[in-house]
């Protein structure tokens, strides 16, 4: 580690490359471990297709799943978990440690109190949530085993959103004090209990795996909270039980709460809407949506997820300091990131969908006709892949400022797009494929609607650098992709006849083959950026 600049060795960074350093730092310990988890996420997939296959029973779990999945992606991973942050930190920063200790206790007890009154209503009302999120089809067109067993799941899981909803008040609490690691510990959990589930339960009827999954669901959400405690009490929290919903903190916390929850689920309402109108479609367009979707989550998870996280305490901290200039440099940086990261993902998902999808979900009660299915259905979600990326860099600007009301807006007006294209494209030959790219086209709409109303010189942010690396990382993402293409032509023959070790060799060697050509392209245009992560990650590793 290099000795801090003394009065005759002037400082060798300049503040914008700090703090671009700070943020691939936490970004890159965000990443390893999520990328840990990721991967744990595609292993669960897998196991999940080839316990319950790809017919109405894996449908009505992945359904009765959404109500309370949908609480872990606003929750968990987007908005109470961030915007708590700015207001711990301005307790802890004008008023000390105990104040800011006060109001995180407040929180907690007060957020479980309101979410428990809502678990308690939702499981009275499981057969109506299944019915809005997807089971209406199963309602009209008179199937009582489908509609049964989704309420059962439904009532099963309905705690787990009390659970994630307090997980996510501690991640919040965590990132503000700088640690990581606990909290993205805290998104493995689930996917290593459900694949014990599945590993235990292969050879059982697939009615009990899917109650058993169930209810391994709830048993991840306290191990979640469990993991995390340590942590916080390490770092200075005691439990004091404060219950004081009207109190000056929790009054912000809901002024930040409304609109930003509305947003953010705003912004996944389209993942929801695709799975409602795929019942409509054909047994199985669930599934192949739900996991081709996954797919496309893998590197956003991994970068851009890790990107928004570590960003948001540097935006907090900017804003609070007016420092406009490093707000802009920050912005620009990640943005060159994310460009640099998610074009060549978009290429390589697109030329190798099939190869992928069959090595991770064909086998047992999953046939290649479903891996065709799925690999139609991440073609069209790949196409959006930098859209859903942008949205996720440029949310903490808006959050960081406590200007909430914009993504609510933008996110409505997609999701506006979304549900009019899907109702278009559905009854095209498309199929659950035009329910993807419709998803893909709003988020491209999301995209262009934050950046029309920042409110800022977006010059300053989407400068000539930012331009010139956009061109060339295109320029690189389409030849490896058409290399990787040419590559799984040539292969396919060989491919489809082999067993699974063989094609998952052809798999990862397309792959491999795709990255070498896109590093000797960054290497021969001398895009720094990707020298400069690297140097960061083998540091941090």
């Amino acid at each position: 580690m290099s000795s801090p600049p003394s009065a005759e060795q002037p400082p060798t960074d300049s503040p914008g490359k700090s703090d671009r350093r700070r943020i691939l730092g936490a970004a890159g310990i965000v990443s390893g471990i999520t990328l840990l988890s990721r991967v744990l996420g595609v292993v669960r997939d897998g196991f999940l297709t080839r316990a319950l296959g790809h017919g109405w029973l894996h449908d009505t779990f992945l359904l009765a799943f959404e109500a309370p999945n949908l609480l872990r992606r606003v929750l968990g991973e987007g908005s109470l978990s961030a915007y708590i942050v700015p207001i711990f930190t301005d307790f802890r920063t004008k008023q000390g440690e105990a104040r800011g200790w006060r109001f995180a206790n407040n929180a907690l007890l007060t957020m479980t109190v309101y979410t428990g009154i809502l678990t308690i209503l939702g499981w009275f009302a499981a057969e109506w949530i299944f019915v809005a999120f997807g089971g209406a089809e199963a309602l009209i067109h008179d199937k009582p085993e489908v509609l049964s067993l989704g309420t059962h799941l439904v009532r099963i899981m309905i705690p787990f959103m009390m659970l994630l909803a307090i997980a996510a008040m501690m991640m919040g609490l965590l990132h503000t004090l700088g640690h990581f690691v606990t909290p993205a510990l805290g998104s493995i959990v689930l996917n290593v209990v459900l694949i014990g589930v599945c590993w235990v339960g292969m050879g059982w009827d697939p009615h009990r795996i899917t109650t058993a999954l169930a209810w391994g669901v709830v048993a991840a959400g306290g191990l979640r909270i469990a993991l995390m405690i340590p942590s916080l009490v390490k770092r200075g929290w005691r439990w004091r039980p404060v219950f004081q919903p009207r109190s000056d903190g929790m009054m912000r916390l809901y002024a930040m709460m409304v609109p930003a929850t509305a947003g953010m689920a705003i912004a996944h309402v389209n993942i929801i809407v695709d799975k409602f109108l795929a019942r409509w479609i054909e047994d199985g367009c669930v599934v192949y949506l739900n996991y081709a979707n996954h797919l496309v989550q893998f590197p956003l998870a991994i970068f851009a997820g890790a990107l928004a996280t570590a960003i948001l305490p540097t935006l907090a901290r900017r804003m609070s300091e007016h420092d406009r200039a490093g707000l802009q440099r920050t912005m620009n940086s990640s943005l060159r990131l994310m460009l640099l990261i998610f074009l060549p993902a978009t290429a390589g998902l697109i030329a190798l969908r099939l190869p992928i999808v069959s090595v991770i979900f064909e086998g047992r009660a999953f046939d290649a006709t479903g891996s065709r299915q799925m690999a139609w259905a991440l073609m069209f979600y790949a196409v959006g892949l930098v859209a859903f990326a942008g949205v996720r860099i440029l949310l903490p600007l808006y959050y960081a400022r406590q200007d909430l009301r914009t993504p609510l807006w933008t996110g409505a007006i997609a999701m506006i797009i979304n549900i009019a294209l899907n109702l278009a494209l559905m009854r095209t030959p498309l199929r659950h494929g035009g329910l993807a790219l419709a998803t893909s086209i709003a988020a491209l709409v999301n995209l262009a609607l934050l950046i029309a109303w920042l409110g800022i010189d977006v010059r300053s942010i989407f400068d000539r650098a930012l331009v010139r690396l956009s061109a060339e990382t295109l320029i690189l993402s389409l030849l490896m992709g058409a290399v990787c293409w040419l590559g799984w032509r040539g292969l396919q023959p060989t491919f489809l006849e082999g067993p699974w070790a063989l094609r998952a060799l052809i798999t990862l060697g397309l792959i491999g083959l795709g990255t070498a050509v896109f590093a000797a392209g960054v290497k021969l245009l001398r895009i720094h950026e990707m020298e400069e992560l690297m140097r960061v990650l083998r540091r941090r590793r």
